[in-house]
């Protein structure tokens, strides 16, 4: 199982994304970590969430996001996968995503409303159901 991978598709960052990231990056604090969260989030953002992304924002350098995987390295994949990807998720979108899945033989994609980028995060419900349904 993935939640909202990346690997599958290129990052979509539109202008109000962009106009949140560039601040925490050039000056990561609480506030800029909020903003951010707020837009990858669809649910209020808790405190230590925004703590935790002022640290990865001061001692954390970002390669970016990667390009996506070859066809050649997906299609070696030989178990199954299922692609949980959030409705609302402002970087991976669902439709990009589950065009990156068809190039992983067998794979599924489960759009999650009420999920943004913080998928895990918002709908720990959902995570857990999907590991139970791995047993």
């Amino acid at each position: 199982m993935l939640f909202n991978p990346a690997g599958l598709a290129r990052l979509s960052v539109r202008s109000g994304v962009l106009a949140a990231t560039v601040p925490w990056l050039l000056r990561p604090t609480a506030a800029t970590a909020s903003r951010l969260l707020g837009l990858m989030s669809t649910q209020p953002v808790p405190p230590h969430l925004t703590e935790w992304m002022t640290l990865v924002g001061r001692h954390v350098r970002t390669s970016f996001a990667p390009a996506p995987l070859s066809a050649e390295v997906l299609g070696r994949v030989k178990i199954p996968v299922t692609v949980y990807a959030g409705l609302s998720d402002p970087f991976l979108r669902p439709a990009a995503l589950r065009k990156g899945a068809l190039r992983v033989p067998g794979a599924r994609v489960e759009q999650i409303s009420g999920g943004g980028h913080l998928l895990p995060q918002e709908q720990p419900d959902v995570v857990l159901g999907a590991v139970h349904m791995m047993r």
